[in-house]
């Protein structure tokens, strides 16, 4: 599996929809070179689709992503909103998450997206994990309570 890096886009990002998280986190990863142009576009398309917000115990949770296409470099870009934004709901229609933590997925390969998620789903499921990471002082304390999501292959 290809090794997949993690990024802390925003400690305070600042948004007033879904929309506008998203294409802010996207450009950041864009500018980095980690996904192609035109990676906002595709997310937003997928989120239409199939939305990815999850209704974890105390703070809201979404996991966006494109297709493998859009990917340059395999990363996990993680963002920590100010206030809450709506995402819808996944699987559940128009259901609505207001989400504080966001996961921009950008895996190039069916086999590391499906181990990256598994991973992501039990830190999610965790949410003394997730007050922790809301919590966290800075971008190092992120990334040190992130760490397993690019634990070494088993």
């Amino acid at each position: 599996m290809a090794a997949v890096q993690i990024v802390v886009l925003d400690t305070r990002l600042q948004a007033d929809s879904a929309e506008a998280a998203l294409r802010q986190l996207a450009g950041r990863m864009t500018a980095l070179g980690l996904v192609r142009e035109g990676y906002a576009d595709a997310v937003l398309a997928r989120e239409q689709v199939a939305p990815t917000g999850l209704p974890t115990r105390g703070v809201g949770v979404a996991v966006p992503h494109a297709g493998p296409e859009w990917v340059l470099q395999p990363a996990i870009g993680f963002a920590r909103l100010v206030e809450p934004v709506w995402f819808r709901e996944m699987g559940s229609g128009d259901q609505q998450v207001p989400v504080e933590l966001v996961f921009m997925l950008a895996v190039k390969d069916a086999d590391s997206q499906v181990d990256v998620l598994s991973r992501l789903v039990e830190l999610v499921q965790d949410p003394d994990h997730l007050a922790r990471l809301r919590q966290a002082a800075d971008e190092a304390a992120i990334l040190g309570l992130l760490s397993s999501l690019v634990a070494a292959d088993t």
